[in-house]
């Protein structure tokens, strides 16, 4: 057997579940066991569950993943059950529906009119409760208002009475139930007999069960209820010789793994779990935000290269979280509500820039340049792919290292980082924020000195006779009323726009959530612009922008695991140099041609530089340092603000977009 692992592969990806439920917990111990007798080498990803691991197997992102019975009957029934194996039943899983002690709720169908959560979306757990819910409660099923949150988050809302019931499918009390109980009292509901008959004509894989006497603190009597066989499935490239190794190992050692993973005596092995609700988070990453302020006034370097004050404090509070993680004394769980809606109006935002009045002042040099910016998006991302099939990585993993952290940056970083990870892609956004933040750094070292060398070289002048261009004319306004407005006109955008990103997800392709609000805000911006039927405040509305983008920064930044990168150091870095060794080429033999060869087209170059890499900001960084010394360039600081700032971030999505849904 050592023989066999030792010719091949030796790590593995296993799909499992919530950080607090019992899928993780047997794929800790059962890799642990494996590493210490085999030295194979498995590495257990937290999931949505069972129906997120069921597709991702199939796809070749995880080797192996637990799924629950009831969903491989439904991919068998379907014809969806190609791409993987199964072979292994390993535990019984209940489907529990608890309550707090006090709760007036004492049958499933009290559970019409209340606030339910029923674990992450596409979970094995949201996925049964609304088969039994439905089928328990008919038409009433509809009346129940049902919440989409992990265990932890359920445990803490039913805690505080936020929801009325949790919903989970577990071999027995989860880790998030466990901490708690010492503060708070809960029971478990029964299921009727009629809702187990329909449950079970519709799909072979539920079982009639009981839930065992004291998995609740005094829980005295065994509660009827139905369940699910957790199945280990395989790849079908999976190496057939450490398949039979790991099924032999499980079938002998099964019942000491289960005690390892689920024994409620046994101290709980690893840090201390920490859960931060929405508002904690909120109130915490806004201290970390004003550390990075302070730091970036006090530290040069921070300054220089205009790396974002969200970056420098979830950067230090990221760090310090995986050092208490490595060390095991605490992990901490952010609720992330604020990140996305800060995220939705960021981009929201982003759309009331496209101006078309503004964008018509570029003229045939900004059509220009964006030609060459939409060839660098897509040569940008075809080099992340490419390069990581070659370094046998996950192409949507080297996919974090190309337009979405390059041009796109830090919120387009943060923004499909999360569309990744709801993919099954663990960590994507710890790489793509740290490929933005390297990027940042790279653009603004880069850039700079490549444009003076232009201008040596070729003996560039500038022939204009200002430094700078006003962009905006300051209008006479009453400042505090017009944030209302703003607010107002940020919201109406954001709403309609959610119907937009609704239709374009029935088309099967995968759009990030913010699209359909940056179409309604650009179309809202000029027909104000255009009808003077209504004032847009653009001056209010950015600073609201770069309000929500700070939240938005400093919420993703914190919630960072770095830990998750240790495995992709090495190749995150080829795959890193080669978007500095792309920009640079594309930037000093194409950009700099097309531009017109001039002392213009070598401060485009220092800008294209900048945002290519990194931002808007760190552009105009590098053409300030190059106009101070050589004169002004009134065509690079009308073009690449432009492009920069507004049109970008519409292409980028698109072929980001585009990129995802085919690889």
């Amino acid at each position: 057997c050592l023989f066999l692992v030792s010719c091949g592969k030796t790590k593995y990806k296993l799909g499992t579940g919530n950080i607090n439920g019992n899928y993780y917990n047997y794929g800790v111990a059962l890799s642990n066991e494996l590493d210490a007798s085999y030295k194979i080498k498995v590495t257990p990803v937290s999931s949505t569950g069972s129906s997120a691991n069921l597709n991702l197997v199939a796809q070749g992102f995880y080797d192996m993943g637990i799924v629950q019975s009831n969903d491989l009957a439904e991919a068998q029934v379907s014809g969806n059950d190609e791409g993987y194996h199964y072979s292994k039943s390993l535990f019984i899983e209940y489907f529990q529906i608890i309550v707090k002690d006090s709760s007036s709720i004492k049958t499933i169908n009290d559970l019409v009119d209340k606030k339910v959560s029923i674990g992450d979306v596409d979970s094995g757990t949201s996925n049964v409760a609304k088969k039994v819910l439905s089928s328990a409660l008919g038409e009433d099923y509809l009346k129940i208002e049902l919440v989409n949150e992990d265990f932890t988050e359920s445990a803490y809302s039913l805690k505080n009475d936020e929801i009325d019931a949790m919903i989970i499918v577990s071999s027995g009390a989860t880790n998030a139930i466990k901490s708690i109980e010492d503060t708070v009292s809960f029971r478990y509901i029964s299921l009727n007999e009629s809702a187990y008959n329909a449950i079970v004509k519709s799909n072979s894989g539920y079982i009639k069960t009981k839930i065992p006497a004291n998995t609740l603190e005094g829980q005295e009597e065994e509660v009827e209820t139905i369940g699910v066989y957790a199945v280990l499935v395989f790849n079908n490239k999976f190496d057939p010789n450490v398949e039979s190794i790991i099924l032999e190992y499980i079938e002998e050692n099964n019942e000491d793994i289960k005690d390892i993973s689920f024994d409620k005596e046994a101290p709980q092995k690893g840090p201390i779990k920490l859960y931060f609700n929405m508002y904690l988070t909120l109130a915490f990453g806004i201290i970390v935000l004003f550390l990075g302020m302070f730091l970036k006034k006090k530290i040069k370097f921070f300054e220089r290269f205009c790396i974002p004050a969200p970056v420098i404090g979830g950067l230090i509070i990221s760090i310090i979280t995986l050092v208490l993680y490595l060390f095991r004394l605490v992990e901490i769980d952010f609720d992330e509500t604020f990140k996305d809606i800060a995220m939705m109006m960021f981009f929201t935002y982003v759309g009331f820039q496209a101006n078309v009045r503004v964008l018509k002042k570029g003229g045939i040099g900004l059509i220009k340049l964006f030609a060459c910016i939409v060839v660098l998006v897509f040569l940008q991302n075809l080099t992340s792919v490419g390069l990581s099939k070659i370094l046998k990585v996950d192409s949507l993993i080297g996919l974090c290292t190309g337009s979405i952290s390059m041009v796109g940056g830090h919120g387009t970083a943060g923004a499909f980082g999360s569309v990744l990870e709801q993919m099954g892609v663990s960590g994507a956004t710890v790489i793509a924020t740290a490929a933005a933040t390297f990027g940042l750094v790279a653009g603004s070292i880069m850039g700079g000195p490549l444009g003076g060398r232009l201008i040596k070289k070729y003996k560039l002048a500038s022939t204009d006779e200002v430094g700078t261009l006003e962009a905006k004319e300051e209008k006479k306004i009453d400042i505090i009323k017009s944030y209302a407005p703003a607010v107002y006109q940020l919201a109406i955008a954001m709403g309609i726009g959610s119907i937009i990103s609704y239709l374009l997800s029935l088309t099967g392709l995968s759009f990030p959530a913010y699209i359909g609000s940056m179409v309604i805000a650009a179309i809202m911006r000029n027909i104000s612009e255009y009808s003077k039927k209504w004032e847009t405040p653009m001056k209010q509305i950015d600073d609201i922008g770069s309000i929500s983008l700070g939240i938005f920064l400093t919420i993703a930044m914190i919630s960072l695991k770095l830990w998750q990168l240790a495995d992709l150091a090495l190749p995150l870095l080829v795959l890193l140099f080669a978007q500095v060794l792309l920009c640079f080429l594309f930037a000093r033999f194409v950009i700099f041609y097309v531009m017109g060869k001039n002392y213009d087209a070598a401060v485009i170059v220092a800008g294209a530089c900048g945002f290519s890499m990194g931002a808007t900001p760190n552009a105009i960084a590098n053409m300030d340092s190059i106009t101070s010394k050589h004169g002004a360039s009134i065509q690079a600081y009308v073009v690449v603000p432009i492009i920069g700032a507004v049109l970008m971030d519409f292409v980028n999505v698109l072929v980001i977009t585009l990129f995802i849904n085919l690889f």
